[in-house]
């Protein structure tokens, strides 16, 4: 999908192409109509009762934005919501597996071959996970290609991943694009765990250690239920209203495949007026998504997913600029404007507990857990603090618009930086691969 094709997202009528998505559907050969659980809100209507406005006054009235131009209707069906091929394939798989799971843990490490020293032919090598989340014994799936090796010997058994194992023909990427594989499914989890009672999902990235303290069930009810949330993340460490930094970092550091595709995105994004003053104003979100807690069962959280996913499609392969774009674009921008309209500016859109159903918070790294480490270890004195690598920089002060961090989300970071450390000085003993973030 070229940047090009990219239009802004919540920005066009919906009724003027609702037709549009339903003719995409059934052309994909999708049973049934496209979801319409709901009455939509008329942009611009009045709040009478003198609230805040939040995200989701606005988000139901997200229009589908036609623009695909693949000939691979996996790729196609995902602009319009709708799973094709393999992925379709493994939703049906997974509703007798999560029969038990009123929420689940997942990870995606979808990986290619790895060669088997300088210039030897490639080979399936095991690849090593790390540990599941407590809280979803059972209910904790690793999405790997089919055949994929996975070594998880040295796990205890209730830390494990199922593993479930996904066909590479009729991806909507090809096999050797893993990265853009496996954002599907990191993006769109209510299009895979389908069952009414799977109410909620917490995705890890693959490499990620904050499984080794987290506890799903915690996450669940301190991030969503007992905020009225329906989507939670934390908030980039270092880049969290400087989104577009983002593309800079993954260029810099190599971390794409898709140099060109990234570069012409930062141009799109760069040309649009709006989002540009957004930015300028300090109005700018970025999250870091290793750690996503989501409800299945609520509309605005599902839309704000498929917005992502449209927004990812038309950029490069990294998944952070693009979330950051459509949170402007599918519910930020139309509930500023909403909000003024209304004259509740002050009070509105918020991101926190209780504000909405978004709740972003402080990041496991940052200043608010790292004062908090430094006072159970009773680190008083510089020096102590800095040798306990405990030193405060402003660089990692939280945005504004986000709520501290929980500790049992501080207490995660530190056991994952501390398993970091552990793992780097054993390095030289030749692990196995881990799939790209």
């Amino acid at each position: 999908m070229p940047v090009h094709a990219l239009r802004p997202l919540g920005e066009v009528n919906a009724e003027r192409h609702q037709g549009e998505r339903e003719a995409l559907i059934n052309a994909l050969g999708q049973d049934g109509a496209p979801r319409q659980d709901g009455a939509r809100r008329q942009d611009g209507a009045r709040r009478q009762d003198g609230a805040p406005r939040r995200l989701e006054d606005q988000l139901p009235a997200l229009p589908f934005v036609p623009g695909c131009k693949s000939d691979n209707a996996a790729r196609c069906g995902l602009d319009a919501g709708v799973l094709k091929g393999s992925l379709a394939e493994v939703a049906r798989r997974l509703g007798p597996k999560t029969a038990r799971c009123s929420q689940v843990a997942y990870t995606v490490a979808f990986v290619p071959l790895e060669s088997e020293g300088k210039g030897a032919r490639r080979v399936n090598l095991p690849r090593k996970l790390q540990p599941a989340p407590l809280g979803a014994e059972d209910c904790a799936f690793a999405f790997i290609y089919r055949g994929t090796k996975v070594n998880q010997d040295a796990t205890e058994h209730a830390r494990r991943w199922r593993l479930v194992e996904v066909d590479v023909d009729g991806l909507p990427w090809p096999m050797a694009s893993h990265r853009r594989n496996s954002r599907v499914l990191k993006v769109l989890p209510h299009l895979f765990f389908t069952e009414p009672h799977v109410r909620a999902s917490l995705y890890l990235d693959s490499e990620s250690r904050l499984g080794g303290a987290l506890n799903v069930s915690e996450a669940v009810r301190e991030m969503l239920d007992g905020c009225g949330a329906g989507f939670a993340a934390q908030a980039h460490r270092t880049r969290s209203t400087q989104v577009l930094r983002e593309f800079r970092a993954i260029l810099d550091n190599g971390n794409t495949v898709e140099p060109a595709a990234v570069a012409e995105q930062e141009k799109h994004y760069r040309a649009d007026a709006q989002y540009m003053h957004t930015l300028r104003e300090g109005g700018g979100v970025g999250i870091d998504a290793e750690l996503l807690v989501r409800r299945h069962d609520s509309k605005p959280t599902r839309q704000l997913a498929e917005a992502w996913m449209r927004a990812y499609l038309r950029g490069g392969d990294r998944d952070q600029p693009a979330f950051s774009y459509a949170f402007e674009k599918a519910a930020m921008a139309p509930c500023r404007r909403a909000a003024a309209a209304d004259q509740t500016a002050a009070r509105s859109c918020g991101l926190g507990c209780g504000e909405g159903f978004v709740n972003l918070v402080g990041h496991s790294a940052s200043n608010d857990c790292t004062a908090a480490e430094a006072a159970v270890r009773n680190a008083a004195e510089p020096a102590a603090a800095e040798a306990a690598g405990l030193t405060r920089s402003s660089d990692f002060d939280r945005p504004a618009w986000s709520a501290a961090p929980p500790a049992w989300l501080c207490r995660a970071g530190s056991v994952a930086a501390a398993a970091a450390a552990a793992d780097a000085k054993t390095s030289l003993l030749g692990h196995g691969a881990h799939a790209s973030p």
